[in-house]
């Protein structure tokens, strides 16, 4: 998800933004270990199959479906 985010601009560039600073900010909005998820960030890739992208396809939609409804 993280590479998604930087890659549409939400997230500073590498140079701006490190693992470690990502993970710090992860783990206030999960409650997951930043170690934990800072370690899990260079391993992305691993996450990237079928289900994963669907269900990341859902929880953005569900984001989209939430602002669309607040401009109305």
């Amino acid at each position: 998800m993280i590479q998604y985010l930087k890659q549409v601009g939400v997230f500073l560039k590498d140079e701006y933004l490190t693992d470690l600073d990502a993970g710090k900010a992860f783990e206030l909005l999960t409650g997951y270990s930043q170690n934990t998820l800072r370690q899990d960030l260079g391993k992305f890739y691993q996450f990237e199959n079928k289900e994963n992208l669907k269900r990341l396809h859902q929880t953005f939609s569900q984001v989209i479906h939430l602002i669309e409804a607040q401009q109305k």
